[in-house]
């Protein structure tokens, strides 16, 4: 389990990857891109959309 408060506090820059490859990167830009207020948020639609892209498949 990952606490994405805490990174979020202490490191200048955050990335998301997924088998490899970047989603998303740089703290401020995912939040934008992904519309969420926190890392936390952003995880959990980054999930949701992985879900939902294997559904769809």
């Amino acid at each position: 389990m990952h606490i994405l408060g805490d990174i979020e506090e202490v490191c200048d820059r955050t990335l998301f990857l997924r088998e490899g490859t970047v989603l998303a990167e740089g703290t401020a830009k995912i939040k934008q891109q992904f519309q969420s207020l926190d890392l936390d948020e952003t995880s959990i639609k980054i999930a949701r959309s992985e879900r939902q892209e294997a559904s769809d498949q």
